[in-house]
């Protein structure tokens, strides 16, 4: 056919031909790149499923977020075939696109839910707060379902051409917002924690918004390809990975610090103490554990083992201390006070604290502790600190038993 075209008409018809390869190919590469995004969040949502995170409530949102992540990258997967391949008609096209914003929107707004309750936050107590999260997710709904008729997004000119409209960035920030807000929340959070594990628990949900923000930056230049739609696959991975790691330093029965993540903690604790600051060991355990098994069943000690961490969990938010299992039925908390402060008045805490729990709970049996503290002096090494109060437990036990 091209043998009766002129030679200028067949250079022409080369270019415009190379142009739909090209075009072709990146249709192609946008859409693979796109399922598998998916595919890695549906491998990662089915392994937290499985497994994953400790907290009923939290394992739900984290999950509901990559599957919305995962449904955002499906859609776009079949918004530049259908766009340049496949030439969808011009309703499906708009359907595709708003699904892809309104996935995206709810994924970035369950992040935020997930990093509230990753603070032990209920956003929906305060009804007028939840309102007011949910507005700028509400408004890319409706925007996204009257977009068809308005233009404000995008339309097709009378070529049929695509074209952005004039509040097009509106939809990224509405959706993306959720996240920087998390951000600015945890940044906050990592800034007012003393602990350093604390710093590290906040680190790791911060680092979840850089992703995008690369991405946005570089999406800016690069416009055909599927950068942004990139980002959140990239987010979770480092999320998850950070859960993976961090389940490693955790114990898995009471949630809180293992004997490991304790040890660190105390390392830091001893480097970073300033002047003016004591430090303090507390060696923790439970009075009676083996009675309270051998006449109630393991699953009510396990219960108990649960308390005291609730219990020390509750004192360490209240005092800027660290707490840990230690192992058994032996707790730790490390505590830092003002020099001249009475250590004295954190070991009340956490009696009452215990004694709080136990009241409010289906306990039918006294659960108390013997604690035993020791200070950091400068010179110390970590095994004579934790040596020392170990010792001290032990007296204090014997005391109250002779009692």
């Amino acid at each position: 056919m091209t043998a009766n075209l002129s030679p200028r008409a067949q250079a022409l018809y080369g270019v415009l031909l190379s142009r739909r390869t090209i075009e072709k190919m990146e249709s192609l590469m946008y859409c693979e790149i796109n399922l598998l995004c998916a595919v890695i969040l549906a491998i990662m949502a089915i392994k937290v499923m499985r497994s994953g995170l400790d907290a009923s409530l939290k394992k739900t949102v984290f999950v509901t977020a990559l599957l919305f992540a995962m449904a955002m990258n499906v859609f776009d997967a079949l918004w530049a075939p259908g766009l340049h391949l496949f030439h969808f008609p011009h309703a499906v096209l708009y359907i595709l696109n708003s699904l892809y914003f309104i996935c995206m929107g709810t994924a970035a707004f369950l992040w935020l839910c997930f990093s509230e309750i990753y603070r032990k936050v209920r956003l929906t107590k305060n009804k007028l707060l939840f309102a007011l999260v949910v507005l700028p997710l509400a408004a890319l709904y409706v925007l996204c379902v009257i977009a068809p008729f308005t233009g404000w997004f995008f339309h097709f000119n009378e070529a049929g051409e695509y074209v952005r409209g004039p509040i097009f960035y509106l939809q990224y920030i509405l959706g993306y917002g959720y996240v920087i807000a998390a951000s600015v929340i945890n940044l906050i959070g990592a800034i007012s924690r003393k602990t350093f594990a604390q710093q590290q628990d906040y680190a790791v949900m911060l680092s979840f918004a850089i992703p995008p923000i690369v991405c946005a930056i570089l999406q800016f230049f690069l416009q055909d390809l599927p950068i942004m739609s990139a980002s959140p696959t990239v987010s979770f991975l480092l999320i998850y990975t950070s859960s993976l790691q961090s389940q490693v330093c955790l114990d898995p029965l009471t949630g809180i610090n293992n004997r490991r993540k304790l040890l660190m903690e105390l390392s830091e604790r001893i480097k970073k103490l300033s002047d003016g600051k004591d430090l303090y060991f507390l060696f923790i355990d439970v009075d009676s554990f083996k009675t309270i098994n051998d006449a109630h069943g393991h699953f009510e000690g396990d219960r108990t083992l649960q308390l005291i961490g609730d219990a020390l969990s509750e004192v360490c938010s209240e005092t800027g201390g660290v707490c840990a299992r230690y192992g058994g039925d032996e707790f730790v908390v490390l505590q830092e006070l003002e020099s001249g402060d009475n250590v004295d008045e954190i070991c009340d805490k956490v009696r009452e604290h215990i004694e709080s729990i136990r009241v409010a709970g289906t306990y039918g049996y006294p659960i108390s502790v013997s604690i035993g503290h020791s200070k950091y002096h400068g010179d110390d090494d970590i095994q004579s600190l934790i040596a020392r109060a170990d010792r001290r437990m032990y007296r204090n036990k014997a005391a109250k038993n002779a009692d």
